[in-house]
């Protein structure tokens, strides 16, 4: 399930439908500075703390020391399946800090090949979320499978056909 920057209110009315519709998880879009614990509290009090939450600031979180007192704190009350993309993807060095700590692993949203190389050499994904054609996408998830990182294809609000070829594409990769 995915939703916006909400309140705590309006996470936890979503999390009911989530929840309805048989999900067992979340993608939420967040910043640094809104009441994002209480958002995330207010869905595990609704669907409980095994709802897998992947937290996406789209680069918001402006120093690695913020993020991680931001994870040690949600950890404590469920499970938090990845940050993905924290930090600003030009640092590296920010990612691979943040996986250094161990507390939430952490993905990027990459399509060029030499964006992927980079984070892998890097040390500084745990997971890859892969754009780009259906061609493409099959060759960038190799370059993730050769180095043991899981990944999944990105999207928007495509729906219809261009869901189906993302599915078709994903079903082709390994990892």
């Amino acid at each position: 399930y995915w939703i916006s920057i909400q309140t705590p209110e309006e996470a936890a009315a979503n999390t009911k439908l989530a929840v309805a519709r048989g999900f067992h998880g979340m993608k939420l879009k967040c910043t640094a500075d809104e009441e994002l614990v209480e958002r995330c509290k207010a869905i595990w009090e609704v669907a409980g703390p095994d709802f897998a939450l992947t937290i996406d600031p789209n680069e918001r979180f402006w120093r690695p020391t913020e993020a991680l007192e931001l994870a040690r704190e949600l950890v404590k009350h469920g499970r938090v399946k990845v940050f993905e993309d924290p930090f600003p993807k030009w640092n590296q060095d920010w990612y691979r800090l943040f996986r250094e700590h161990g507390i939430v692993p952490v993905a990027q949203h990459l399509g060029d090949p030499h964006d992927i190389i980079n984070a892998i050499k890097a040390e500084a994904v745990d997971y890859l979320n892969l754009g780009g054609s259906m061609v493409q996408f099959v060759r960038n998830a190799a370059i993730a499978h050769a180095a043991g990182i899981p990944c999944w294809h990105g999207s928007g609000n495509d729906l219809g056909i261009m869901e189906f070829s993302y599915l078709h594409a994903a079903a082709a990769a390994r990892n």
